[in-house]
């Protein structure tokens, strides 16, 4: 059982058993105040009942009216005395009847002692008063006693119950005092056996984990919350002993994380200054309609500041009005708020600024989604049209003028903005369009012309190409309306206001439908005399001319040929041709139809010459088509069963990713538990890092000095012991000559014996410090790549730099003059070592070509190396800071700084 629950149930009973008690406690000491209160009501009869006795001993001796009163003033309250009387034991309520009983019969005597007094007969003679005082006293004093026996015996009563219940409550509470101590020697018991002793073993178990032993494993010995921390303990240790190993990875990813939220930060960066610098005003609000951004445009437009603006409700800064009624507009914001669509402006719009004047603006507002979808805010485009509203008030003022010169002229014209609205139309066009001037002017081209789609879209498409290259052109076409077919000449120009912007397209066309029709006529008259005079023997698609009846009076080549045509002069058509012919004779007019003839497919035409008695036939093979139409077709069904097939799979892929996405979601809560641990493993995981570094150092140490010792000794050997020999071998010049010329090889074999030992750790930073250390390595440096100078600056005594920095200054040193050499091409290096603000700073800086900084840290870069991260990591595990900067062809600045 968990402990909680367990705290809980224990929590639950004991405050029950408690409440219970207190709720007994406080009924017996209620019971007993109320016993108290009738024993002292009890006390308060018997005094009564002496009382009465007492004024109606004192009444029957004077028998004054004042006497009377008394006794009946005071019975009063004696009544009321008794009348309060409530008891609970049988005895008790015994008691309480006796005295109510000896109550009414006390109050029938004195009335019938004072009636007596009062009557005439009892003041005649004192031998009557005497007797019937004794017979009256006797029976008054009969009932009080009685009434002062019940009422002690009573009191007395209350008063021993009032004891019990003394005592049921002193038991009360010495029972609550107990059982508190069983309460606690209880929690005592469960906090120390179950929850101290788990937490001693599970401390014990940290320990060992925290020393590094990542494979320990924590006993788990109950199932309850130290048993699950327990197992939370040993699932951390198999993470982290994952972690650990997958530090590059970590390190990596954080550099991929940095490098993602500086390329977000310059996105937004570049998305402030792109809408800062177009030319229309913008407003963007969040989801509740307060203003979030401003560019400059819009605050020239509203007059309002970026910062006034902030936070306000977006209708308070962007007030819009109708133009001509001067009403408050729709609220677009609320509406696209609402339906999370694009709204443009109504028209006759006008912006009222901060100080009040009106600005007539055009344009729309729009949502703003996340990737996701998710509405996140508004964006408000607008821009101010007080220009436009000025050509189009002196386009007004030129239609005017020209009106009269317009409307005689018997050419159609027609003026469109923008937006394909009707900014002038002659009768003459007004009349070819066939509607009235009233439902044209003011309209746009959709309303004027929706039931002509096609002669709509046309000139729309002319109206773009007008204000897109802002030059004049001529068109000739053909357009259907209705059922006729209208031909054209139309010149299309634009025109521009006084700044010479583009605001309006004229254009000016002539219908040429019938010199069209009569040019047709004439081509079809000629068509047919060259084909009369000359049979199309040449064609590869079937030609045949037959006469009303269906005979065939002249067949080419082709249609002899092909298969399923076959035609003979003098014979009949084919029966599909045949009956095509009979549709199209009766009518007059040319029919094409496509036809299966012989296992093919033909688009037959079939004109007619009614006047001759005789059609023409005309056949085009179109099998190929056709079969690559039903090709498309069934790659079409394909293409619909690969969908559902697709969609089928989408469906079962998102089941997946739904419950790939609960999985994530624990996986989430499972890394929120282990976070505190992560954090202490990279605590760990730093120490551990600095302690390798230290044993680094310590066994270059131990090999400079292996080296130093015994390679180093033994090639002094060889050296002094072949000069030895050379001595004993003067006499032999062969002999003499190898062996002098064997010294230069082992005393190269000293010197790089010797360069290894001080690359590996050098004696004098034991020796000497740092100090002396960087002297001597800039100048080995100079040395070795004499064409780099290197100027030092330390401003710093030895005893300030802390023992554990000198090693990790000297590699950063090494490792930042070794990257100047190999890569910078630097002629001069500044090498700075000082003490500023309680802290110790490196400073590396040359005149070399520089590099990309972001490149070269980059993980996937092929200049990426080790240095540079090696230079970081110890700075950084050494309690230090490291910065870099570099720009191509400007040098580099290495900067570590140690707080001291």
């Amino acid at each position: 059982m968990k402990i909680r629950t367990q705290f809980i149930i224990t929590m639950l009973l004991f405050g029950m058993i408690l409440v219970v008690i207190a709720v007994s406690a406080i009924i017996v000491n209620q019971r007993r105040e109320k016993a108290r209160k009738q024993e002292m009501t009890a006390a308060d009869i018997a005094q009564g009942a002496s009382e009465l006795s007492y004024l109606a001993n004192d009444y029957l001796i004077y028998r004054e009216s004042q006497q009377l009163s008394r006794w009946q003033s005071r019975f009063a309250s004696f009544s009321s005395e008794v009348a309060r009387l409530r008891a609970e034991k049988p005895e008790q309520q015994a008691l309480i009847r006796n005295i109510q009983a000896n109550e009414r019969r006390l109050k029938q005597v004195f009335d019938s002692v004072a009636s007596a007094v009062k009557s005439p007969s009892q003041e005649r003679g004192l031998a009557p008063d005497l007797a019937f005082l004794q017979v009256s006293w006797s029976r008054m004093a009969v009932q009080s006693q009685g009434v002062v026996s019940d009422a002690s015996r009573l009191s007395q009563l209350l008063h021993q119950q009032m004891d019990q219940l003394t005592n049921i409550r002193t038991m009360l509470m010495y029972f609550m005092v107990g059982l508190f101590g069983v309460f606690l020697l209880a929690s005592y018991r469960l906090t120390y056996h179950r929850i101290l002793k788990s937490l001693t073993t599970l401390r014990a178990g940290t320990v060992v984990i925290g020393s590094g032993n990542l494979d320990f494993k924590i006993e788990e010995k109950k199932n309850d919350e130290i048993g699950d921390l327990s197992h939370a303990f040993n699932r951390m240790a198999v993470n982290l002993k994952a972690v650990t190993a997958s530090k590059a990875d970590l390190e990596r990813e954080v550099t991929q994380r940095k490098q993602a939220e500086e390329e977000l930060s310059r996105q937004r960066e570049w998305l402030r200054v792109t809408l800062s610098s177009i030319g229309d005003a913008v407003i963007a609000s969040d989801t509740e309609g307060r203003i979030t951004f401003l560019n400059p445009e819009a605050v020239t437009l509203t007059g309002w500041q970026l910062e006034e603006a902030l936070g306000q409700p977006i209708g308070g800064v962007f007030r819009i009005i109708n133009e001509k009624t001067h009403r408050p507009a729709e609220d677009l914001v609320a509406r696209v708020l609402t339906e999370r669509r694009v709204i443009g402006l109504a028209n006759d719009t006008a912006l009222i600024t901060k100080d009040g004047r009106e600005v007539p603006i055009e344009d729309s507002a729009a949502p703003i989604k996340d990737r996701a979808g998710n509405l996140i805010g508004a964006v408000l485009v607008f821009h101010d049209v007080t220009a436009k509203r000025h050509a189009q008030a002196a386009l007004r003022e030129s239609e005017e003028r020209f009106r009269a010169v317009f409307e005689s002229s018997s050419d159609c014209i027609l003026v469109w903005d923008r937006q394909y609205n009707y900014l002038y139309a002659n009768q003459a066009a007004i009349d070819h369009v066939g509607t009235r001037n009233d439902k044209v002017i003011g309209k746009n081209i959709r309303d004027g012309l929706g039931h002509l789609p096609d002669f709509m879209h046309l000139w729309m498409a002319r109206v773009d190409r007008a204000f897109a290259t802002g030059e004049s052109f001529r068109v000739e076409d053909a357009v259907p309306v209705g059922h006729r077919l209208i031909h054209s000449e139309s010149q299309v120009s634009p025109i521009r206001d006084a700044e010479g912007q583009v605001f309006a397209v004229g254009v000016v066309y002539r219908d040429v439908t019938e010199r069209k029709h009569a040019e047709e006529a004439l081509r079809e008259a000629l068509e047919r005399a060259v084909w009369l005079a000359r049979f199309p023997d040449e064609n590869p698609n079937p030609v045949v001319r037959a006469s009303a009846d269906g005979s065939v009076l002249y067949c080419n080549p082709a249609s002899v040929e092909a298969h399923g045509w076959a035609c003979r002069v003098g014979e009949p058509l084919p029966d599909s041709l045949l009956l095509l012919l009979g549709q199209t004779i009766p009518g007059g007019k040319e029919t094409t139809q496509d036809l299966e003839l012989g296992g093919r497919s033909y688009s037959v035409s079939v004109t007619p010459f009614p006047a001759e008695g005789y059609a023409n036939v005309y056949g085009r093979d179109i099998t190929a088509r056709k079969r690559a139409e039903d090709a498309v077709r069934q790659r079409t069904l394909e293409l619909q069963q690969l969908t559902e097939t697709l969609e089928q799979q989408v469906r079962e892929r998102t089941a997946e990713l739904e419950a790939a996405n609960d999985e994530l979601r624990n996986q989430i809560d499972e890394c929120a538990r282990i976070e505190g641990a992560l954090k202490k493993s990279e605590s760990d995981l730093r120490h551990l890092s600095m302690e390798l570094l230290n044993a680094q150092e310590k066994e270059r140490k131990m090999i400079a000095g292996e080296i130093h010792d015994s390679i180093g000794s033994f090639l002094s050997a060889i050296k002094f012991k072949v000069e030895s020999t050379m001595t004993e071998v003067a006499g032999s010049p062969k002999t003499t000559t190898a062996l002098k010329n064997l010294i230069p090889i082992v005393q190269g074999a000293i010197e790089e014996a010797r360069r290894i030992q001080m690359n590996l750790r050098p004696s004098m930073l034991d020796d000497l410090g740092i100090l002396a250390t960087i002297s001597w390595f800039c100048r080995q440096f100079e040395s070795t790549y004499s064409k780099t100078r290197i100027s030092q600056s330390i401003e710093i005594e030895e005893h300030v730099v802390p023992a554990s920095l000198r090693t990790v200054i000297f590699r950063v040193l090494q490792e930042g003059l070794n990257n100047v050499a190999k890569h910078s091409m630097a002629k001069m290096v500044l090498l700075s070592l000082r003490k500023t603000d309680q802290a110790i700073e490196l400073v590396i800086q040359d005149n070399g070509q520089g590099f990309d900084l972001s490149k070269a840290q980059a993980p996937d870069s092929t200049t990426h190396g080790l240095g540079l991260e090696s230079m970081r990591e110890r700075t950084e595990l050494s309690g230090g800071s490291f910065q870099i900067e570099s720009t191509v062809g400007k040098g580099a600045i290495i900067r570590a700084r140690w707080p001291i």
